[in-house]
Parts: structure tokens; sequence; C-alpha cells
């Protein structure tokens, strides 16, 4: 399981290739590179430990879905073979994946555990988008089989594997990109048009003209707006509550990592959040990249002195040592807990009037957490170390 923070105080560091410091300002968001394969084509998916999959399209051959582990940094481009043309995948209890296989019109079951690889449901036109409501029901999109290419449907898999055809119409037009709103609501796109769609009574009405078309979108909870991949359009782009629509990044073709407004992407299609929804994963099909945007990259809430003042530890690092350094720590503690990101124990760290020394050589590269020894307490500082 990922660590859940909660704490008050959360400082996020990033550590670049050569372990590279940057310590952003609150709120400061920044695309980076994660890798390149050409099998990074289309939809993403993440797990609760922070895994990113990856699927390699519809009507290119595809038949993989590739792994990111974020800790090793290793990207496995066959993790999962038996697929045919994958779109998109959704998850059911964290450990049964279910992939929509465009060139055949299936839908497939992958059983992590195992690896063994079912068809659960057939006939489709052209399956693309997949998501999920609570009760674990699966929405599909049909974008349309070829020659004619020319999907107008969506279809409900429930958990006991009945498929049922729940809306049909002449206002969706090659439908692909799906999510579940924070109302239950499902949100669709056709033709620069975000539909909603009522799971009781299927009824489906406009709700937001786009500027650009999305390839694929998610829900992020944390500020309840739609985020979706504009393949057309070089970009990312951000639906709030209330269907207003702005750029969230890129927007221009061309290839550039850094602070959002002055990134650029190529042809982004799938997008993805992890579990804290901190970080956001979008699949570049040209060349087949995947980038990584980490979200408010410093405090949430913070500790409070009897004054009623913020008190920030900084964190600082250097080049030449390799050793990080975390001075006027808020809290008067004698140790702290490194922890990895699935919040297993990696060591202790001294305190000296606040201040601590982390040799970063001696820790594999990854996610960590420096915590209070004691479980619960306010305090987390969270740090990237890449080498």
């Amino acid at each position: 399981m990922p660590i859940r923070p909660c704490f008050d105080l959360k400082i996020m560091a990033k550590l670049f290739p050569l372990f590279f410091l940057s310590v952003l300002t609150a709120y400061g968001q920044i695309v980076e590179t994660v890798t390149t394969h050409p099998k990074i084509t289309d939809g993403l998916h993440c797990d609760p430990s922070g895994n990113i999959y990856t699927c390699s399209g519809g009507l290119v051959n595809g038949r993989e879905i590739g792994k990111f582990d974020p800790i090793s940094g290793v990207y496995d481009p066959f993790f999962a073979n038996g697929f045919f043309g994958p779109i998109d995948i959704e998850d059911i209890g964290d450990s049964v994946f279910f992939i929509t296989n465009y060139d055949v019109g299936t839908i497939s079951k992958l059983v992590l555990s195992t690896g063994v690889v079912s068809s659960v449901a057939s006939g489709l036109d052209g399956p693309a988008g997949i998501a999920k409501d609570e009760q674990e029901n699966l929405y599909i999109t049909n974008w349309g089989a070829g020659p004619s290419f020319d999907g107008s449907s969506i279809h409900k898999l429930t958990p006991q594997g009945d498929l049922t055809k729940i809306v049909d119409t002449s206002l969706l037009f090659r439908p692909q990109a799906v999510t579940v709103n924070l109302e239950g609501e499902l949100v669709v796109h056709s033709q620069k048009k975000l539909y909603k769609v009522d799971l009781q009574t299927f009824e489906i009405e406009l709700w937001v003209n786009l500027p650009v078309h999305f390839g694929h979108m998610v829900m992020r909870e944390k500020d309840s707006c739609i985020y979706g991949a504009a393949n057309q359009d070089h970009g990312i782009y951000k639906v709030d509550y209330h269907g207003n629509t702005t750029i969230f990044s890129g927007g221009n073709i061309g290839y550039q990592d850094g602070p959002i407004d002055q990134a650029r992407f190529n042809s982004p299609l799938g997008i993805t959040f992890t579990a804290s929804e901190d970080t956001m994963y979008v699949a570049e099909t040209v060349p087949g990249r995947l980038r990584r945007i980490l979200m408010n990259l410093t405090l949430d809430l913070t500790e409070k002195n009897p004054k009623g003042k913020e008190k920030l530890p900084n964190v600082t690092y250097d080049l030449l040592s390799h050793v990080i350094k975390v001075n006027n720590y808020p809290i008067n503690l004698e140790s702290l807990r490194l922890l990895d990101i699935s919040g297993n124990y990696r060591g202790t760290i001294e305190l000296n009037n606040g201040s601590a020394t982390i040799d970063t050589q001696l820790f594999p590269r990854g996610i960590y957490f420096l915590c209070p020894e004691k479980e619960g307490r306010h305090g987390s500082i969270k740090l990237f170390m890449y080498r």
C-alpha cells in the first residue's frame, strides 16, 4: 500500500539526474520526462503503489501492456501480452485489470497475481475508453471499428459480467475519452464536446463546448477538475466543476520539460493520476514518451508556532557530497524515520537542533518520506531521489 500522509507539513523536494535538487515554491508545478519507448502510445493507468501501466494502441499492431516502476525507474514495455490493440485500462479491486481491445472489439481481463489474460466481453464496436463507478461497473466508449469508424455508443459491463449498451446516439461520434465525475455521472468526450450521462436513467446531455479534442481524460478529486490530453493540439487542458476550460500545460508542439507554463508536448494522449493525485502522468504518442507533472510541490497545510506563523524546514542539496540537508525542522524531536514509498522502514535520521543530514548514495533511487518517530505526528518531508 502507498503511504497516505496524515501530516500537516509536506515539503516535496525533487532530485533530478545527477542529483540536482530543485525546491519549488508554493503550488509550483513542473513537467519532466520519465522514459521513452515506442510502445507508449495510448491510455495510462496507475495502481495504488504508483506503478504506471501503458497501452501500445489500436491499429498499430499493439499487443502489449507496459509497466513503469517509479522506485527502480525501470520500464518494461512487455509486462503483459495477449491483447489486440489495447487502448485503455481500468482496475477492479486493485488486482484485476480490464483492457479495451480496439482491433477485435473485446474486453480483456488481466489478473495481476497470475498474469492470466482472458476475454470477458465481445461484440463491441471499436472499444476505446473505459471508466468505472463506485459500484465497480465499467463503462466503455465505442470509437467505431473500420471501415466506417463511426462509433456512437457506450456499453456497461457489470461485475457479474453482464454487458449492456446504455447509450447509442447521433450526439456521439467516435467517443473515446471518458471518466466519472464527483456526482457519479459519466462524462464522455465527442467532437470537442463533453456530455454528461445520468447512470440511473442513461439520459445524455451536453455539458461543455471545448476548444480542442480530448484523447483521454481523468477526474481529479482534489480540485474537482477534469484534465484532458489534447492529442491534436499538443497540450493538457483543465475543466473545472462549472465547465470553465483552460490550458494547463503545453499547447504548442514540441518537447520541453520544466515549469508547466513553459513545457511543450508532442501528441499527448494517455493521462492518469497517482492515488494521492499529487502526480500526473502523460503518454505522448510521438515518439512514445512518458512524461510526469508534479502537482503542488510544497505545503498543503503548515505546522504553526505559538504566534501563528508558519515554520518551514529548509531543504538543500550539496552537489559535491551528494548530501541532503534539512534545517529548521519545526518539531522538537531527536530523530526521524526514513520510509520508502511502500511504507517500509529504511533507517533512522538523527536530528541535531532541528537539522539532519542524509547521504543519498546510501539509498536506492526512489521516493522517500522523512517522518516523525511516532506515527500520527505532524511534519513529513517527501523527497524524490533519482540518479
